[in-house]
């Protein structure tokens, strides 16, 4: 059988001369026919084999040129036997395959070696296929070498499966190598073999450096509070086989000391058939917003400038140990501490003198109380304690030496020294102490009566003492005036003041006192009484003036368009007002916001007042004064050392204390004493107003007397201004 004319030719040809050497030894010839017979059959089956096996085969001379090659050889390359013949068949290689190709052949040939290698055919029309080639050098019978034989087989299925792969491979590494977290994986028994750039960054360590290490020789984490080794999520997973997660507060400590806080995950890497046989880690570096979380909740709960808890957090302690006092008939104190003479400093030299004693104080506050007492800054100048666990003998010492330490400590700035005490109340928190509210005002009201009474002292509060409950009165009534403030629970009303002598100039004019009255929150009317001292004590009054000349001033402003008339409006001013350098200016400004006439406001100020600051006083009567308004010295006669300053005040009107009034009826003396200050009055040059007149012999008595004016409820009672 010939395949193109190679080399079947040339073995049929070799077989024939054997056999017509066989028959020409006379002894064999009659063997001729029974030997070639077998020789044919076994070339017809190995031409057979050769054309029938699915794998390409070739044969060259010693030179490389082809001399033979299969029919599945043409059928993978895409070219005829024929064509195939001398170098031909070498241009089948894929171009970009063939310097590979004869640099492996070249140095097969050169070591003596089988040569093997996968590459790229192409066929004519441009098909590609990768085949497995491999070749060897042929021998003949007396062992020289006489060319080479060879195969190719087509793995171009296997060949793009392994791309496909490989391809995902790189997809998979590349993701790994940007994506934000960390990766690392293990082997089944938990031994690095994989780390991404970011873990190799997080943890110091190369993928090499670290690949067959134990993971938690390179994941090295610990707790950032007990700073004791983490429980490692891989050894999780290899026990249970389980997703699982770091816990909270976990540091990961790379290979140099730094430190990171990571939050992390773990997953098991499965086969096919459900079997472990490795993990994968991810986590990431949360440093920055746990930093920044720790620092909300740390703000959320201290104070900026002290550094201690602020009022919030220790509002919520005291909750807690108000419930743990009943349930564990615990015994605790409260302390509230409220600095003295702390304004001189920031009058003195300022608010950041002011705020730099203040941080020094809470350090040596901190230095004198227990570990386990709680300490807080809870506005301004006052500050918290809790003693935990502290009976009350006990707490006193704690507060005395808090008080002393105050004392002995001198303030430096700016070359001045100087010294400021503290008042501090006491109140035991116990099983009797069920509203954590009432604790707090308790303690309030005891630190005030400490101030009261001379400051830098302690007071302990007592249930039944009179005095605290008053203070505690007026501390709830502070609180409830500040809230009618912000919501506008406040209304006016008026009183006629009366001329009672036949005085042309006096009697022309509508005189009234503006009377405020507050408003609860279901619109019932409180009287001044119960709100005033608390306004006073607790420096709210400035702002409770300012509404009111306000609202007087709008009211007035729409009588004066609707009635033109002569009216004159009298306005109490607090000695707060007074003390208050910016309250001046307001008023002044009011005049110039609404279309009022300065000469129909009367300012009322108190004789205890005017005395407290006369200088003040005398300054601000005069400005006011100078504008065209007038003013009444109030309660007059209360002080009884008030005639030698009535020269000096620039006043117009002498309202006389409606005590003195009260007892004109059965006092002589009552009545001499008014008398007198309504002759020293009128020798001055002032008009007299007599207070609380309610009824007409008081009103005959005072006619009699020469008074000016009259005001009471016997003239009059007050009314809602509501213009």
């Amino acid at each position: 059988m010939t395949v193109d004319g190679v080399n079947e030719k040339s073995t049929i040809d070799s077989a024939r001369e054997e056999i017509n050497q066989i028959e020409s030894d006379s002894h064999l010839k009659d063997c001729k026919l029974t030997a070639a017979a077998p020789l044919n059959e076994s070339h017809d089956s190995y031409a057979r084999l050769v054309e029938a096996i699915p794998v390409g085969i070739f044969r060259t001379d010693k030179n490389g040129h082809c001399i033979y090659v299969n029919q599945c050889w043409c059928t993978i390359v895409g070219i005829s036997a024929s064509k195939a013949q001398g170098t031909e068949w070498l241009t089948a290689i894929h171009p970009n395959d063939r310097d590979r190709v004869y640099q492996g052949w070249y140095q097969a040939v050169q070591s003596n070696q089988p040569f093997q290698a996968e590459y790229r055919v192409q066929t004519p029309a441009g098909v590609v296929t990768w085949v497995f080639g491999q070749a060897a050098v042929e021998y003949d019978s007396n062992g020289s070498s006489i060319g080479y034989a060879g195969t190719i087989t087509d793995i171009t299925s296997r060949k793009l499966l392994e791309i496909a792969l490989e391809t995902e491979k790189e997809i998979a590494q590349v993701t790994l190598d940007s994506i934000g977290d960390a990766v690392i994986t293990t082997d089944s028994s938990g031994r690095v073999n994989y780390l991404n750039p970011v873990a190799e960054g997080m943890t110091g360590w190369t993928t090499q450096a670290a690949h067959g290490l134990p993971l938690t020789e390179v994941f090295n984490i610990v707790n950032e509070t007990t700073r004791e080794p983490a429980t490692n999520p891989v050894a999780c997973i290899l026990a249970n086989g389980t997703i699982t997660g770091l816990g909270n507060h976990t540091i990961l400590i790379r290979r140099d000391g730094t430190e990171f806080s990571i939050e992390d995950s773990a997953a098991p890497i499965l086969n096919r058939q459900k079997r472990l046989i490795g993990v994968v880690m991810v986590f990431h570096d949360v440093t920055q917003s746990r930093s920044l979380a720790q620092q909300l909740s740390w703000q959320a709960s201290h104070d900026s400038l002290t550094q201690l808890f602020n009022r919030r957090y220790f509002e919520t302690t005291l909750e807690n140990m108000v419930a743990t006092a009943v349930q564990q008939q615990q015994h605790h104190v409260l302390c509230y501490l409220d600095l003295d003479q702390f304004k001189v400093v920031n009058d003195t030299s300022g608010h950041l003198a002011g705020d730099e004693l203040l941080r020094q104080l809470a350090r040596l506050l901190k230095r004198h109380i227990r570990v386990t007492d709680t300490i807080a800054r809870l506005g301004g100048d006052e500050f918290g304690i809790l003693l935990t666990q502290c009976p009350l003998d006990q707490a006193v010492n704690i507060a005395e030496n808090l008080r002393q330490a105050i004392a002995d400590y001198p303030f430096i700035w700016q070359d001045q020294i100087f010294r400021v005490g503290v008042s501090i109340g006491l109140v035991a928190v116990d099983a009797n102490s069920t509203d954590p509210a009432a604790v707090m005002s308790a303690a309030d009201a005891a630190c005030y009566a400490a101030k009261y009474r001379g400051r830098n002292r302690i007071q302990i509060y007592q249930k039944d003492n009179a005095e605290l409950h008053q203070q505690r009165q007026e501390r709830h009534w502070s609180v409830i005036l500040r809230q009618a403030l912000e919501q506008h629970r406040f209304c006016l009303y008026r009183q006629a003041i009366a001329s009672i002598q036949n005085n042309e100039e006096t009697t022309s004019i509508d005189f009234y006192e503006v009377l405020v009255r507050m408003l609860t929150d279901k619109g019932e009317i409180i009287s001044p009484e119960k709100f005033i001292p608390a306004a006073e004590r607790y420096g709210l009054m400035p702002l409770l003036d300012r509404w009111i000349i306000c609202t007087c001033l709008t009211n007035l402003e729409r009588q004066l368009k609707n009635k033109p008339e002569d009216v004159l409006y009298s306005i109490n001013l607090s000695g707060t007002s007074l003390n208050d350098e910016q309250f001046l200016q307001f008023v002044i400004s009011q005049f110039s916001v609404f279309q009022v006439p300065p000469h129909c406001i009367c300012f009322e100020i108190t004789e205890t007042a005017a005395i407290a600051d006369f200088k003040r006083a005398n300054s601000f009567i005069r400005s006011l004064h100078s504008l065209g308004c007038r003013f009444a010295l109030d309660d007059f006669g209360s002080g009884m050392s008030s005639f030698a300053y009535l020269k000096a005040l620039p006043v117009d009107f002498l309202k006389i204390d409606g005590e003195f009034i009260q007892g004109i009826m059965h006092d002589s003396t009552t009545e001499a004493i008014i008398e007198s200050i309504h002759r020293v009055g009128h020798v001055i040059g002032l008009q007299t107003i007599a207070e609380s007149v309610e009824s007409a012999i008081m009103m005959q008595k005072i006619q009699a007397i020469g008074i000016d004016f009259a005001q009471g409820y016997g003239i009059s009672y007050p009314s809602l201004w509501c213009e």
